[in-house]
């Protein structure tokens, strides 16, 4: 639209000027000449016009005409993507296009919805993709950015921004989609995040295989959560309090040492985390390696990823003084 404003503009600019050079027209005739004519309204001319007069408002008429045309086709295109939108209950993929650093759920069944959820929940941005229409409307009333369609088609990965995505869920029904899915967000996007279930010990192999970073089994997991649960129930009580948030107050989360970072070249003993931020490092990676409760006296390096516990305006305060 602003293309075709300043088209308009500048086809106006120079037909009053070039009436007003070419047959001496006033500013305000040599205007009122162009309009009419850009316009084919169809009034008679302002004053007769010369040869040259006429040659000038041929090229006028044409180029003004293909200015409006493509000005029309462009508000026609728009609207009909708002109304298509509005039928399939997707969010604009304008929308989705101007997201950065955000994450695709592929699938919203039982695993995608609750991952949104949580999504939601933390504030990170993210893309639905689901192939089923009859979702879009559920997609619609949670104020979910989506897209209708084929997870695995590379076009529909593209509309969900993965060029620009941190990571991506392929949670789809089959092994041997999610399989497919891998591959293929892998290869749009080789740094890419991918994290996919699998329901067979086989499809978990091919899948690391594809190129995801992590495989979730969810029977396994469930499995072990309940025998967990059985035999240590004070300690996953802990596990959801600080993960599946009962208490909202209470959070795990992860931090990346920055070159930059005040504490990169001090240790936990020195930084005294604990007394002055009331948060507890309880683990730490360190080049693929993971660190649970960290030695005091270990020095932190630029990369290192901090798990971090505390409470939430606690987690705030750690941010903002030592990161």
């Amino acid at each position: 639209m602003w293309i075709t404003l300043t088209a308009l503009v500048l086809l106006l600019i120079t037909g009053t000027v070039g009436y007003h050079f070419i047959e001496q027209f006033s500013l305000l005739d040599a205007l009122y000449q162009t309009v009419i004519t850009v316009t084919t309204v169809g009034f008679g001319e302002v004053h007769p016009l010369s040869p040259q007069g006429r040659i000038f408002t041929l090229f006028l008429i044409l180029f003004g005409l293909g200015i409006v045309t493509y000005g029309l086709s462009q508000i026609a295109r728009w609207t009909l993507e708002l109304k298509l939108g509005e039928l399939l209950g997707r969010r604009s993929v304008r929308t989705v296009k101007r997201l950065r650093g955000h994450y695709i759920i592929c699938g919203h069944g039982r695993m995608g919805s609750a991952a949104a959820e949580r999504l939601q929940m933390e504030r990170v941005p993210f893309v639905v993709i689901e192939k089923d229409p009859e979702q879009a409307e559920i997609l619609k009333e949670k104020k979910y950015s989506f897209v209708i369609g084929d997870a695995t088609d590379e076009e529909v990965l593209r509309t969900a921004g993965i060029q620009h995505a941190k990571g991506l869920a392929a949670l789809l029904p089959s092994d041997a989609d999610n399989l497919y899915l891998v591959m293929t967000a892998r290869m749009l996007n080789p740094e890419l995040i991918i994290v996919a279930r699998a329901l067979t010990e086989e499809a978990e192999r091919k899948l690391y295989r594809a190129g995801a970073n992590d495989v979730i089994a969810p029977y396994r997991v469930s499995g072990y959560r309940i025998a967990l649960h059985m035999v240590n129930p004070a300690l996953m009580d802990f596990v959801d309090l600080a993960l599946i948030k009962k208490n909202l107050e209470l959070e795990m989360r992860e931090y990346t040492v920055q070159p930059d970072s005040p504490i990169q070249g001090h240790s936990l003993e020195e930084l005294e985390l604990r007394k002055r931020a009331n948060v507890v490092v309880v683990a730490l990676k360190r080049e693929g390696e993971m660190m649970i409760n960290p030695d005091p006296t270990l020095v932190f390096q630029p990369g290192d990823v901090l798990i971090v516990l505390g409470e939430k305006k606690m987690l705030e305060k750690f941010v903002e003084s030592f990161l």
